[in-house]
Order: C-alpha cells, then sequence, then structure tokens
C-alpha cells in the first residue's frame, strides 16, 4: 500500500506540472512556466543522482561479501529497473516529448536540453544497471 501511495503520489505531481506547464506555455503566463521549469530541474537533478546512485549498487553487487546485503542490493536494483509494459513505456516518451518540446516553445530551450539529456543518461544509466544485475542473478 505503501508503494502504491508513492506512485500515486509522483504520477499525479508529474501530471500536475505538465498541465502547469502546458497552460502556462500556452497562455503565455511566464511565472507558471517559470514554476514548473524550477521542478524539472530539481527533477534533472534528483534523476541524475538517482541514476547514479542505482548504477553504482548495481556494480557493487557483485563484490559484497554478505548475503544478506548482496540480496537486499539485488532487489533494490531490480525494482528500480524494472521494465514497464509497451504502453506504458509509449506514454512516458509522449510526456517526455511534450515535457521538451513545451520547455523549448516557453523559451526555456537550455532546461528543455538539458532535461532531455538527462532523461536519456539516466535511461541509459538504468539499462547498464539492468544488464549488471541480470549476470549477478543469471
Amino acid at each position: 500500500m505503501k508503494k502504491f501511495l508513492i506512485k500515486a503520489l509522483i504520477a499525479s505531481t508529474s501530471y500536475v506540472v505538465l498541465a502547469l506547464l502546458a497552460y502556462g506555455s500556452l497562455a503565455g503566463i511566464t511565472s507558471l512556466v517559470g514554476v514548473a521549469a524550477a521542478v524539472y530541474w530539481v527533477i534533472i537533478v534528483l534523476g541524475l543522482l538517482v541514476g547514479v546512485l542505482i548504477s553504482i549498487f548495481s556494480y557493487v553487487i557483485p563484490g559484497e561479501k554478505d548475503e544478506q546485503k548482496k540480496q537486499k542490493l539485488i532487489t533494490i536494483v531490480q525494482e528500480a529497473v524494472k521494465k514497464r509494459n509497451p504502453i506504458l513505456r509509449g506514454i512516458s516518451w509522449i510526456f517526455f516529448i511534450a515535457i521538451t518540446l513545451l520547455l523549448a516553445y516557453s523559451g526555456w530551450v537550455f532546461t528543455a536540453v538539458s532535461y532531455a539529456l538527462s532523461a536519456l543518461i539516466v535511461k541509459f544509466l538504468l539499462s547498464i544497471a539492468r544488464d549488471n544485475v541480470k549476470e549477478v542473478t543469471s
């Protein structure tokens, strides 16, 4: 139940921020776009931090001697890199493209480029972590 509530809170927050960005961009309200851009900068920093941590955890797993800690690390990394179904992946790509385009359209081009690059870097780091965990568990 706890995981469900956290996922629901994160999803609703991201939808609200995207709606705020879309409304601010299309209506020309720069203060709303500025708030949304600030939120996306927080997402950029946190995303990169989490991506790097998960990647580091995936490299630490083979060297871990304590079996209980090793299983806990495997569980953490597997939960973070779990593949979603194709429909949800398609929706996430649509949101990713919409966020990038809306940021660029509203004049926040550097933020849009930073958001796009950081999202792609995080996807790359998570795919490396997924491969590392597959090697350890197989």
